[in-house]
């Protein structure tokens, strides 16, 4: 029952890091995204295996001792909600909802790309459950937030969902992607739409 998990990220850590459990170390050769009280964190995004969600679990898992004992709250949030999401893909809403739970619980301590980042991942889990009104609202919070505070890449890749989702706002999502993804300055921005071309056609 999801009631009886651990509510508190210490235990959960230590649940997934003790003898015994399935969690691995963190790949090596992973290249770092920021650095945080004289840590280098991982770039938990480059270890995604879209088609293997259960195995990138394990990756992301391996790396929540790191996260909880630097005490980045926004490393840690945006983690846990990339750990829910292996399970929105393989219809575990159980375990999703249980680990989006955990993310939620740092947002009013990190940075505002945990609650942005979480909003999109709760809207994957809406929009799996067949409640896509929600999903959508969900979306459009995470895509207020990406704009607001130029995190551009997660703001295009939000519109572009938004255009998708909503057939009577599609010529008003297309173009904030579109200009978002002429005007920024962002590299992984930048690298992503070069790679996504045809998204904007």
């Amino acid at each position: 029952m999801l009631a009886t998990k651990p509510l508190l990220i210490g235990l959960l850590v230590f649940s997934l890091t003790s003898p015994g459990s399935n969690a691995i170390a963190a790949q090596e050769g992973v290249p770092y995204c920021h650095s945080y009280a004289g840590l280098n964190f991982p770039d938990f995004m480059v270890m995604w295996d879209y088609d293997n969600p259960a195995s990138t679990e394990k990756k992301f898992k391996a790396l929540l001792q790191l996260a909880s004992n630097s005490h980045d709250k926004t490393y840690l949030s945006e983690l846990l909600s990339q750990i829910a999401r292996t399970h929105v893909m393989r219809d575990d809403y159980q375990e999703a909802e249980f680990y989006l739970k955990q993310a939620q619980l740092f947002i009013t301590d990190a940075e505002p790309s945990a609650e942005a980042n979480y909003l999109r991942e709760k809207a994957r889990l809406l929009l799996d459950k067949d409640q896509q009104k929600a999903a959508v609202d969900s979306l459009k919070a995470s895509w207020q937030i990406a704009d607001e505070n130029r995190y551009d890449l997660l703001a295009i890749e939000t519109a572009l969902e938004l255009e998708r989702l909503v057939p009577a706002e599609q010529p008003f999502w297309k173009l904030k992607a579109k200009l978002l993804a002429k005007s920024t300055k962002d590299l992984k921005a930048q690298q992503w739409v070069k790679h996504n071309q045809a998204q904007f056609l």
